[in-house]
């Protein structure tokens, strides 16, 4: 048997945890259950950032084997022991010990025939509990996210208890409800609140020797649900009078020949200093408005203009324009709109100067766009009402299981199955990556709709390998299926040459060989080596090269020896240094 290499980390006594283990909420008796039925048992394990914590539970005084039917959690101070289709044989006397560097804590959960005993150190507190910093009223928008924040002394008090009220009530820890108490910190996190959530917030503190209360006021300011104004009006204009269909309606009238060359009756207007990036629209009227030969030309500069997506011209019963999109500085100059049938030709000219902007635009080019965007994906909009919860006469069942996965790092990992009943409000699913809880992140994306149940992994890696576990629960029951994801992994060192072209050219570069001196008959040297040349001080910003360099005699000493040494320190070589 191959020796374990796993090597125990040397922890730092000060830096893991100063305190023993305490369990800040003990086990409860769970209610008597029928076979068959799953059993929960939880409780709360302090300190809960200790790395050297171990958690073990005991059946009877016997170590529980963790299997199919026995689920055990710790996780942040959370520990927990789910039984699956519980038996008669599970009934008796459940402990759970906690180890640390320190001392061990136990707490015994015993039959309903026989009492719960807690055993843990004295923790004498020196005062009651007071709040060193209240909190404040906020004032705020529907759909932003609220924090409420105090300071609560003393600081290492076992027995302290901190609940959270609105007008009086206790609030329900849920998704949009997160309180949180770690040493002297005490908050609330409330995300994307309603106006039903205004109130008067308190925080109440209680230990052995009293307790201490602090209020605020948090008022929401509703949104309307529909918004029936418009956002662009000038837009809205436009849009109605290109949608009248009465200015298109042409009138039945026998072909006559026209007897009539061409005349505009109205000029287009110059337009002068506009911005990079708008649009400019130049009109007129022209008559005959039937003459079936007329043509209609527009020129820049005397060129003909090319027609394309940013130049969009329009002739249509007399009425000529023609529209730039997305201008540049480059389309400046003197428009020319020109008509010509058979019995002559007139045109009218206009002039367009635009202005450039910067190269890089960081402002919004459309401000009234944006607003609208903002508007239609503002979530808090499509909140569904609340509904009257439907009672649940079924336990979770999956009618589809999960397939197993065999891809390549880097792809995309897709799990799913379905679900029934579908309308169960109180049906909670949750994930689970080898028996542990799915850790959430960008990478992972679950889906609960309607029954229809999905997990998503993004860029696997070869981590997320493993067994992929989904369980629906509701107050009937639980149901469990699972698939394995295989990711086989890519190379980290590739050895073999990725340009081969070159590897031959940087062999032969290589080659020591080539530049090596060929023997010459030693002669005799009688000078002392002199610097021709002394080397000149340099100035240079970072980042930039420094060259030193210098003249020495004599020439053809083979025993001279050359050193280079830096503030007295000699200089080793490197690939900087050459």
């Amino acid at each position: 048997m191959e020796e374990s290499k796993f090597i125990e980390p040397m922890y730092h006594i000060e830096e893991i945890s100063k305190s023993k283990p305490i369990f800040v909420q003990p086990l409860s008796d769970p209610p008597s259950v029928s076979e068959g039925k799953n059993i929960h048992l939880e409780c709360r394990l302090e300190p809960m950032g200790d790395p050297t914590m171990r958690v073990e539970w005991f059946h009877n005084g016997r170590a529980v084997t963790v299997g199919s039917r026995f689920r055990t959690y710790y996780d942040f101070g959370f520990v927990a022991l789910d039984i699956i289709h519980a038996t008669s044989v599970d009934s008796g006397e459940y402990t759970a010990r906690a180890v640390n560097h320190l001392v061990e804590q136990i707490q015994i959960l015993e039959d309903a025939a026989r009492r719960t005993k807690q055993v843990q150190e004295d923790i004498t507190v020196m005062r009651a509990p007071h709040f060193s910093r209240a909190l404040h009223n906020i004032e705020t928008v529907e759909g932003t996210n609220v924090h409420l924040e105090c300071r609560l002394q003393p600081v290492g008090d076992a027995t302290m208890k901190v609940d959270w009220f609105c007008n009086g009530r206790p609030i329900k820890t849920g998704h949009r409800f997160r309180p949180a108490y770690e040493f002297d910190y005490v908050a609330l996190d409330l995300l994307s609140v309603y106006p039903e959530d205004s109130g008067v917030y308190t925080c109440q503190a209680t230990n052995q020797l009293g307790e201490a209360v602090t209020s605020c006021a948090l008022r929401v300011m509703a949104k309307k649900d529909l918004i029936f104004d418009t956002q662009h009006p000038t837009g809205l204009e436009k849009i109605q009078y290109l949608e009248d269909a009465s200015r298109y309606k042409k009138s039945d009238v026998i072909d006559e020949s026209i007897h009539i060359k061409p005349r505009f009756i109205t000029k287009p207007k110059s337009i002068d200093n506009v911005k990079e990036g708008h649009h400019v629209h130049f009109e007129c009227k022209l008559e005959p408005v039937t003459d079936s030969n007329l043509k209609v030309e527009w020129f820049k500069n005397g060129q003909p203009v090319t027609i394309g997506h940013r130049f969009r011209p329009i002739h249509d019963f007399g009425y000529v324009a023609l529209d730039i999109i997305d201008l540049i500085a480059e389309d400046s100059g003197v428009y020319t709109c020109r008509a010509v049938n058979q019995l002559g030709t007139d045109e009218v000219s206009c002039r367009l100067s635009c202005r450039e902007t910067a190269d890089i635009i960081r402002a919004t080019q459309n401000e009234a766009g944006l607003e609208q965007i903002q508007v239609l994906e503002d979530r808090s909009k499509y909140h569904r009402t609340d509904a009257l919860d439907e009672v649940t006469t079924q336990a979770p069942i999956f009618t589809t299981s999960l397939k197993n996965v065999e891809i390549k790092e880097g792809q995309r990992a897709h799990f799913e199955c379905r679900l029934i009943p579908v309308s169960d409000a109180t049906m909670k699913v949750e994930w689970y990556h080898n028996n542990k809880p799915l850790k959430s992140g960008s990478r992972f994306t679950e889906t609960n709709n309607f029954g229809f149940v999905a997990l998503d992994i993004m860029s696997c890696l070869p981590e997320d390998s493993g067994t992929y576990t989904c369980r629906a629960i509701n107050a009937l029951g639980e149901a469990v299926t699972s698939g394995v994801a295989v990711v086989h992994s890519k190379k980290s060192i590739y050895l073999e040459s990725q340009h081969e072209g070159a590897l031959p050219r940087l062999t032969q570069l290589e080659d020591s060989s080539r530049h090596q001196r060929h023997a010459v008959q030693d002669e005799s040297v009688t000078q002392a080596p002199l610097f021709t040349n002394p080397m000149k001080d340099l100035r240079v910003a970072e980042n930039q090269a420094a060259h030193f360099e210098t003249r020495l005699i004599p020439v053809g000493d083979p025993k001279l020896k050359v050193e280079w040494l830096r503030n007295g320190v000699p200089i080793e070589a490197s690939n900087r240094i050459t």
